[in-house]
Order: structure tokens, then C-alpha cells, then sequence
């Protein structure tokens, strides 16, 4: 802690009468390092830690007291961020979308993706779906409507599991765990991010006033499975207290999984010394060169690299689980996956697409084939039923499928 920071605590203590509590010591030594930044003359760079952290205050400076409201103010909040929103046109955003768009094929952006200038594509396609809606305020003429449907633009989207089904999540872990101290990177065996849900239960009962919403029934809910509504990390270290480090924890650094199965043998009270062999053992898999090595000997069994995601090869490692991580890292731009890992997986036949996406080509290319040689498809056969199916469903694809079907003639092949 800086002594500005140390100064401006000891003289709220004394005003408030109050125990200043770590995230108080946080808060201002940002407000420091904020206006040290501003002083010199420089603008808060995007993305930044520093620009994330004002966001953050903007979202929650409602609920703050006083004292926090005027260091705010001080260093001028509401400027800040304006600064950043005016600072580029909607052609400028949009441009950032087309580019998108001509890369992958699609405009089905995550809503955390952030593209290789900084600009939160993502964040923006999610708020101009909120406008169309109605949910937020904004601009959105018929012009960038249609500006938008021309490069692929999804308005309706699933919004994934229900409240009751992230419950039921929720509620295994606990009858596994027999606590809710969710870690937040946790992820279940389906794939689904536990720990940033649990999060955002936290996040919507401290701040009724958010977008996100949690109701009464539901905070019941999950006080009957042991939900602990302070800081998860906080209140371990306070307890000094270690649940058991779940197997389907994955983490934001690969190469780390080896001290995160150490520590789950180790809570779990298996004796350090007759569990050394094992995590050795494990160690030994985590390199990226030897899990490529795995999956290069299915690709030589198989001829493909189409895992299941339950996949274990013999020597027991977690292929199919391991491909998926790198399929995550691979649409989110991960730096750790560089081009030359990218080129020798696709080396041995890995395949970036869904599978549905995958068998949409092959049968177009199949079919494009037989009506170019002449050769009649037959009424009532696979191939026609494909190709009435891909008539009734045509004006809901994305653009690159329409333009695959209208490039094979295949659309005018049945009358």
C-alpha cells in the first residue's frame, strides 16, 4: 500500500470510527494510480486494468458512501468514460464487425470477445441487440439494421440455462462438495461455468439495481445448498479452510494443473509422500508437447480428430477434454495457442467448425457434385429430403450458408 493510500485511511478511520477492510486499501490505491495517470497527461488506456476498474465504479457508484462518491468525482468518472464511448463512430464499430465477419464466416460473437485493436466486439453486438429489443437505450436506424443483416447479424440468440437448471448445477456441487465455494474459473463436466454463475447470484443480491435480478424465492433457494454470500476467497482465508479442489476444475494457465491436483490430494488427506509418484506422473502429461503426442496417435488410429469430450486414452489423459480447451482458446484468440501449435494440430486433422457446420459443407459438396455431373437425384431419397429441408429452412441460415447453397445451384435444383 502506497503511503497517499495509508494517509487517506487513517483519516477516514478516524472520521468513520469504522475498520477499513481490505477492499478499501484496493480502492484507493486505484484512485491514486488513476490520477497519477491523468496528471501526467496521458488518457487511461482501453483495455487496461485501470479502465476496468472505473467501469466497475461506474456500475456501483450508487451503493458507495461518501467518501468513495468524492474520490470519485474528483478524478471525474462520467468524463472519463464518455471520453472512451465518443471516441469512435458507429462506422468505426461496425467496421470492426465486418472484419469479424469476413474472417469467421459468421457473426456469432461471445459477448467477452475483445478483437485485436481492443475494440469489445462482443459487448457491442450484445448492446445493439439490447436496443432492437427495447432493453436499453440507443440508436439504431433501419439503414444499420440492414447494414448489420448483411454481414450475418444474429438478433435472437438462446441465452442458455435456465435460473432452475443453473440451480440443479449448483445443487450437485454442493451434495459433491458439501459447500458452495464455488472457484470462479470452476467449469462442470457439461461445459457449463459454475463459478462465474455463483458470482453473478452474489453480484445481483449486493446490487438490486443491476441488470441482473434475483428474486426472494430464489436467494431461499440457494441458502438451503449452503450459498455464501460474501467474497468466496475472502471467507476461505478468513476460515482458514480448504474444500476439495473439484476435478473438473480448469485452469486459466494449463501448466499450473499439476498444483492443482497436489492441492486436491492434499485436502482430500492423501499423504503428500505416497501421492509424489502420482503427481509426478501428472506433471510429466502437462507439457503441450506430450498432449499433442496424444492426440497425434488417435488421429494415426482413427484418421480424424473428432474426440468425444468424455474421451480418455489408455494412459489415461483427458484428450477429448483437452481438445476442447483448445478449440475455447482458439475462437477467443488465446495468445498461448500461437500459430505454430494452430498449424500442427490442423496438421493431423483438427477441425475448428461445430460438427453440424462441418457435415452442412460436406453435404454440400456432395450434392453440388451430382448436379453438375448430370446425374438425377431420385424423389423421396436422403439427398432430396436434405435438399427440400435447406429450402424451408433457408431464410433463417446466416449469410455463408445461404451463399454456399446459392453458389452450388442447389437451391434451384427442386421446384
Amino acid at each position: 500500500m502506497d503511503e497517499l493510500a495509508r494517509k487517506q485511511l487513517s483519516v477516514l478511520k478516524a472520521a468513520d470510527d469504522e475498520k477499513v477492510n481490505l477492499n478499501d486499501v484496493h480502492f484507493c490505491e486505484m484512485i491514486n494510480t488513476v490520477r497519477r495517470i491523468l496528471e501526467s497527461g496521458e488518457k487511461i488506456q482501453f483495455p487496461s486494468l485501470e479502465y476496468d476498474w472505473i467501469s466497475t465504479q461506474k456500475t456501483s457508484y450508487e451503493h458507495y458512501p461518501e467518501w468513495r462518491k468524492k474520490m470519485l468525482d474528483e478524478i471525474e468518472l462520467n468524463r472519463i468514460l464518455t471520453e472512451r464511448r465518443s471516441s469512435q463512430s458507429w462506422e468505426e464499430k461496425f467496421s470492426h464487425a465486418k472484419k469479424y465477419y469476413e474472417e469467421k464466416g459468421n457473426l456469432n460473437v461471445k459477448a467477452n470477445y475483445i478483437d485485436g485493436s481492443g475494440f469489445r466486439l462482443g459487448v457491442w453486438i450484445q448492446t445493439l441487440r439490447n436496443i432492437r429489443k427495447g432493453t436499453t437505450v440507443g440508436t439504431l436506424t433501419p439503414k444499420m439494421i440492414d447494414n448489420l443483416d448483411s454481414i450475418g447479424m444474429i438478433w435472437n440468440v438462446r441465452n442458455g440455462l435456465s435460473w432452475d437448471e443453473w440451480y440443479e448445477l449448483a445443487a450437485t456441487y454442493y451434495h459433491t462438495y458439501h459447500n458452495l465455494l464455488v472457484p470462479q474459473k470452476y467449469i462442470t463436466t457439461t461445459g457449463h461455468r459454475l463459478g462465474c454463475w455463483i458470482n453473478n447470484q452474489r453480484s445481483a443480491k449486493r446490487n438490486p439495481s443491476s441488470q441482473r435480478v434475483i428474486t426472494v424465492e430464489q436467494v431461499e433457494k440457494l441458502n438451503r445448498i449452503g450459498m455464501v454470500w460474501e467474497n468466496c476467497g475472502t471467507k476461505r482465508k478468513s476460515q482458514n479452510e480448504c474444500s476439495k479442489t473439484p476435478s473438473t476444475y480448469i485452469s486459466s494457465n494449463i501448466n499450473n494443473e499439476s498444483c492443482a491436483i497436489k492441492l486436491s490430494e492434499k485436502n482430500n488427506g492423501i499423504c503428500e509422500k505416497n501421492s509424489s509418484s502420482v503427481v509426478a506422473n501428472r506433471r510429466h502429461r502437462t507439457t503441450w508437447e506430450e498432449r499433442f503426442s496424444e492426440a497425434e496417435k488417435y488421429y494415426k488410429e482413427y484418421k480424424n480428430l473428432n474426440v468425444p469430450k468424455k474421451y480418455i486414452s489408455n494412459s489415461g489423459f483427458r484428450l477429448g477434454q483437452w481438445l476442447a480447451l483448445i478449440k475455447c482458446q482458439y475462437r477467443n484468440h488465446d495468445p498461448r495457442l500461437t500459430e505454430e501449435k494452430i498449424q500442427r494440430i490442423e496438421s493431423i486433422g483438427m477441425q475448428w467448425e461445430h460438427s453440424n457446420d462441418i457435415r452442412f459443407r460436406e453435404n454440400v459438396d456432395r450434392i453440388s457434385q451430382i448436379i453438375e455431373s448430370g446425374e438425377k437425384i431420385e424423389c423421396y431419397t436422403e439427398d432430396y429430403h436434405w435438399i427440400a429441408l435447406q429450402k424451408r429452412k433457408y431464410e433463417n441460415y446466416p449469410v455463408w450458408k445461404k451463399r454456399l447453397l446459392d453458389q452450388s445451384g442447389i437451391m434451384s435444383y427442386i421446384e
